[in-house]
Formats: C-alpha cells, sequence, structure tokens
C-alpha cells in the first residue's frame, strides 16, 4: 500500500468478467421512464427498462476506482485471483474480502448473459420513450462524490431501521 499524493496505490483484484457489459441504467432515467405508462393504456404488457448500450464491468470499476482515487487495483479471471489474493498481506486481503462481499453481490448483472432487449419498451412507451443518458466518467465521479458526502448512504439506513 503507497499513498502518492492524494491517491492510495493498493493491490486488490477483481474477479469480474472485464469485458462483460454491466447492466447499469441511472436511476433518474428509470423514474422518468416508470411515470410514462401511467399516461398510457398498458394492460397486461411487459417491457424491461435496460440500457442499449451498457458499459463494461472493467470500465465501470476503473472509473469508479478513478474517482475515489484508488491505483493499482487489478481486474482478473477467476482462475488468478487466488494466486493475487495469497501473495497479498494481511491488511490487504481483509481490504479484499470487504470488497469481495460489497461486489459479490452485482455478480447476477455482471457475470450472466442475460440480454433485456427495450423493443417492448420502446414499442409500449411509444413518444415518451427516451435512451438513457449515457454513463460518462464525469457522471461515475459524480455518483461517487455524492456517495462519499453522504456516507454512502449508512446514516438514511440507520434512519430507515430506527423507524
Amino acid at each position: 500500500v503507497r499513498v502518492e499524493g492524494d491517491s492510495l496505490n493498493i493491490t486488490l483484484t477483481s474477479q469480474r468478467p472485464p469485458v462483460e457489459p454491466l447492466k447499469l441504467v441511472p436511476i433518474e432515467w428509470i423514474e422518468k421512464m416508470m411515470t410514462a405508462p401511467i399516461e398510457r393504456p398498458l394492460r397486461n404488457q411487459t417491457f424491461h427498462l435496460a440500457n442499449p448500450d451498457p458499459p463494461l464491468v472493467r470500465w465501470v470499476i476503473e472509473s469508479s476506482l478513478a474517482a475515489l482515487r484508488v491505483r493499482g487495483a487489478r481486474i482478473v479471471d477467476h482462475r488468478s485471483k487466488a494466486r493475487f489474493v495469497d501473495a497479498q498481506e494481511p491488511m490487504l486481503r481483509k481490504l479484499q474480502r470487504q470488497m469481495d462481499a460489497v461486489l459479490d453481490q452485482y455478480e447476477p448483472y455482471t457475470c450472466h448473459e442475460t440480454s433485456f432487449g427495450t423493443q417492448a419498451a420502446v414499442q409500449a412507451l411509444g413518444g415518451k420513450y427516451r435512451r438513457p443518458r449515457k454513463l460518462t466518467a464525469h457522471y461515475i465521479e459524480q455518483l461517487i462524490t455524492y456517495a462519499l458526502a453522504t456516507n454512502w448512504g449508512i446514516e438514511k439506513k440507520k434512519e430507515a431501521a430506527n423507524a
């Protein structure tokens, strides 16, 4: 682990398939598209609100880490991960386990070839359908900055649990 200016250089690994798309969409787009059917007489129809141009897992991880000013993370395949983890110091292995606990919950969205087409949504919503905004590094940085500023929503979760 090295601190370099305002960045952290740390060797952690991620076992995500780097060339797989991440089925990720901006929440404000979902909000707009979910309210659009209210104004249309849609009955017994299913349509998916999916990103027609999803970003790659590698890009999302790299953009997020850049926003956090973390360098040195490696994205490896499942066969190589054990070798990298075995070489980590105990403190890094602990951080690795914590990172894995968070990332593993997204496994169904990154490690399966499930494809959600947008054709039904486009047809059902007609002129109300809009493509989601392109996910850029700047947008990812805005999300990370907000998450940091709100302590990743921990206080709101505590408030909700106590309500």
